[in-house]
């Protein structure tokens, strides 16, 4: 089994990454303390196509996997935006 990701895999990866660089500890820290909606980061994702990225086109999402999704989450977690990487897109 090939596990090397695809040129759109890595494409995803990529995009996340640059999304988290926006996105530091302290950006959700003060939200937290504020008890705000990161809606920045929210817009961000959205602009992305990382909301709703494993809905089917049909129903207006991006139509990809599980695989994609996770991708996504792993490096907005990995680069900074801890678990808002996870459960905003999700």
């Amino acid at each position: 089994m090939d596990f090397r990701l695809t040129d759109e895999q890595r494409m995803i990866a990529d995009a996340a990454k640059d999304i988290a660089k926006d996105f530091p500890p302290e950006y959700w820290r003060e939200r937290d303390e504020r008890g705000e909606f990161a809606e920045e980061f929210w817009k961000a994702i959205s602009d992305a196509g990382f909301v709703g990225i494993v809905i089917p086109e049909e129903y207006g999402g991006a139509g990809m996997g599980m695989t994609e999704l996770l991708i996504a989450m792993e490096e907005l977690c990995a680069n900074g935006c801890g678990a808002g990487g996870v459960w905003y897109p999700s």
